[in-house]
């Protein structure tokens, strides 16, 4: 049971890709979403909720190019979010970008990521670096400063991103 903006909300434990849009549309349809609820435990519970296994509807969203980075697909548009699937292809290394103006929550699904995090677009060494594996599920924001995704692996890896606020391509800082 989780409560937004006066409405108790109620969802089962685990839930297909179905059912989390609902869920998700029931917990953030309608009210401006301030910054510190687009961070909270509420909505990385939610999304940890998504079983992949319930049902595989979601891998008809994979995609992978050969040559291309990451691919993305729109699962779930909401008024002030967006819900995406994104695959990274095998043994690839993302760009350098930053989520100033497109935070968002990324839970990896399946496989594994590095993820580097630099301090400032100056840097060429990492200030940090994180091994993202099945299941991790992080916040991403300005805050964070700049980071990359690597799928330095032999399968293909993918995650499931809710952009919140709603995510807004043009705005996405490469460097």
């Amino acid at each position: 049971r989780r409560v937004h903006g006066g409405r108790k909300i109620e969802y089962s434990t685990r839930m297909d890709l179905s059912n989390l849009t609902a869920a998700l549309h029931q917990l953030l349809v309608g009210d401006a979403i301030s910054s510190e609820f687009a961070k909270s435990d509420q909505i990385r519970d939610l999304l940890m909720k998504f079983d992949p296994e319930a049902s595989n509807t979601w891998m008809q969203s994979v995609e992978c190019h050969p040559g291309t980075k990451c691919s993305g697909h729109l699962i779930h548009k909401g008024s002030n979010y967006e819900l995406h699937i994104m695959s990274y292809s095998i043994g690839v290394t993302g760009d350098v970008h930053g989520h100033t103006h497109s935070p968002n929550w990324m839970r990896v699904i399946s496989g594994e990521l590095v993820e580097n995090r630099y301090s400032s677009s100056s840097d060429t060494t990492p200030s940090e670096t994180f091994t993202r594996t099945t299941n991790d599920c992080f916040y991403l924001s300005g805050d964070i400063g700049l980071h990359q995704l690597i799928n330095n692996t032999n399968d293909l890896v993918v995650s499931l991103n809710l952009y919140v606020p709603l995510h807004v391509p043009s705005h996405i800082e490469k460097i």
